[in-house]
């Protein structure tokens, strides 16, 4: 019995969470919603603009106001480049 050690506790408890590496630099996030809705609903909203970057919580424009959000609520939203359209002239 005095040879017998404790093993160590599996912890359930630590949820890992992905965190995106393009959020660093990107200008623009799509904020998940918290809270039931109804079917058909997209469960992210945005793109909302990055106003400031701190470690953990990111500042975003939502609407008209700025709100402090969680970086396990946020995924980066990667948009296209704005694409002038072509001019062809023909000459009959």
């Amino acid at each position: 019995m005095s040879t017998l050690r404790p093993i160590p506790m599996s912890q359930h408890c630590r949820r890992k969470v992905f965190v995106h590496k393009e959020l660093n630099n990107c200008s623009r996030v799509f904020l998940r919603q918290d809270r039931l809705t109804k079917s058909l609903v997209p469960p992210y909203s945005g793109p909302h603009l990055v106003v400031s970057r701190p470690s953990k919580h990111f500042s975003i424009q939502v609407g008209s106001r700025q709100q402090t959000v969680s970086i396990d609520r946020l995924k980066p939203a990667f948009q296209l480049a704005e694409i002038q359209p072509l001019r062809v002239s023909f000459f009959i």
